[in-house]
């Protein structure tokens, strides 16, 4: 069994690390694990052993997540999560960030039990753990394991795993950092997109402006209704103004949004009757880009430009039935997803 210890078996390691190392020099963020479970392959077939498992931590930092791996062909990987209280002595090496071995389980101490029972069952013969260590806190482990012979593990060996331990590190780094500057300009460009969308709805609404910004009312039947808009408004729920056309719908809602929290921002009026019924999803929830054939770009949708504000929809009963149905749901979780997207998003506005 090679256990690298002779000048021939060093000099052609020494090349593996480096012809791993330089392959990382020209991944990217988006074929960084693929490179990375290429590499877990030379490794284990260059070692002899069955099987290479990298661990990350869990979101919630208990678990440690089988995130890459190669397993030799009959052989089992590593089960997807690994709990603390399956392998307490395990997870305190890894928070302990040093390398730890054993070439036969009989070399585990007596702190191991629970660990070496159940690795008597399923687990390896031999191991060899490298801590995953990036801005001096542990990220996960690199492990090389034989699930058929014991092995030994010269230190020469740990040394030159270290190495790649480190370049896989960097390489996740990396992509993290990528990820995350991409979701923020994601954020920054929609927000930009609906900055542009609120002024170019504002713009309009100020030439459509008729100057009835007040309602005048003499009547007692009036005054007890500008009595309940101004109680409701206070509040988010969803309201249903219904009336004779030209009693004043829309006076109503404009005094329900001037009258609650989300005034300051854009109360959105959509004459529910006037949208194209081919459309009217796309209209209404917004849609992704390529969602149907002529859809060019991204559009947020009525929805989404009244979110944190107000959303009037005029002539609701001139929608067909089925789009009531889907509307009725939207009113009643507060949550849609957009033509093209399956990401559900969540509403504020009333």
């Amino acid at each position: 069994m090679p256990n690298f210890l002779s000048p021939d078996d060093q000099s052609a390691f020494e090349r593996l690390v480096a012809d791993i190392s330089t392959r990382f020099v020209s991944a990217t963020p988006v074929n960084v694990d693929a490179v990375i479970t290429g590499a877990l392959r030379t490794l284990v077939e260059f070692l002899h052993v069955e099987r290479s498992t990298l661990f990350q931590w869990s979101a919630d930092g208990r678990n440690l997540e089988n995130t890459h791996h190669w397993v030799v062909e009959g052989c089992q990987p590593v089960p997807p999560v690994i709990a603390d209280e399956a392998f307490p002595y395990f997870f305190q090496k890894v928070l302990d960030g040093q390398p730890f071995s054993w070439s036969r389980l009989g070399e585990l101490p007596p702190e191991a039990a629970v660990d070496r029972a159940l690795m008597e069952i399923h687990g390896p013969k031999s191991n060899l753990s490298l801590p995953l260590v990036a801005g001096g806190s542990v990220v996960g482990s690199l492990s090389f394991g034989t699930l058929q012979h014991e092995r030994e593990w010269p230190d020469l060996l740990k040394e030159r795993l270290s190495v790649v331990a480190d370049v896989f590190t960097n390489a996740l780094e990396r992509k993290r950092s990528d990820l995350a500057l991409q979701h923020a300009y994601a954020e920054v460009t929609e927000l930009k997109s609906r900055l542009e969308i609120d002024n170019e709805y504002l713009r309009q609404e100020l030439a459509l402006d008729t100057g009835n910004d007040t309602i005048v009312a003499q009547s007692s039947v009036m005054k007890a209704v500008l009595r309940e808009v101004r109680q409701v408004a206070a509040t988010d729920s969803t309201v249903l103004l219904h009336g004779e056309t030209g009693t004043g719908k829309e006076l109503l809602a404009e005094a329900l949004h001037q009258g609650s929290k989300r005034k300051n921002r854009l109360l959105v009026r959509v004459n529910c009757a006037a949208l194209p019924g081919p459309l009217l999803e796309s209209e209404l929830f917004g849609r992704e880009k390529g969602a149907y054939t002529g859809a060019m770009s991204r559009e947020i949708g009525r929805f989404g430009l009244a979110d944190g504000g107000t959303l009037f929809l005029d002539e609701i009963s001139e929608l067909p039935l089925e789009s009531q149905a889907k509307l009725l749901r939207v009113l009643e979780s507060g949550t849609f997803e957009r033509l093209g997207s399956s990401r559900t998003e969540k509403l504020m506005c009333a």
